[in-house]
């Protein structure tokens, strides 16, 4: 037990995604690439009260919004395309945009 796999997921997932800003994608292709188990870093990505990924995508367009124009249509592609480096699924970022819409426009 001097190197224990499920509690080195656990804790690198929470950097990933709180520290770094990363996706879950990109955070279940590092730890593939570490050589983890899938079935112990599965039970953590899918737990949404352990992780919330809509939030950091949110906060991550926040910060990118202050140097963008969103109804460029240009624009709103470096953004698609910044935030799916980062390892989010386009489904989520779809999610974070309009949340994030909603919340601006009101």
């Amino acid at each position: 037990n001097y190197i224990n796999d499920d509690i080195f997921a656990k804790y690198f997932i929470k950097d990933k995604i709180n520290i770094k800003g990363y996706g879950l994608l990109k955070i279940q292709y590092d730890l593939k690439h570490l050589g983890i188990a899938e079935e112990i870093y599965n039970k953590y990505l899918k737990d949404k009260t352990f992780l919330d990924e809509e939030k950091k995508a949110i906060e991550l367009i926040q910060k990118k919004i202050t140097k963008i124009d969103i109804s460029n249509y240009k624009e709103k592609q470096k953004l698609y395309s910044y935030l799916l480096r980062r390892g989010f699924s386009f489904d989520t970022i779809n999610k974070a945009l309009s949340t994030f819409l909603e919340e601006y426009y009101e």
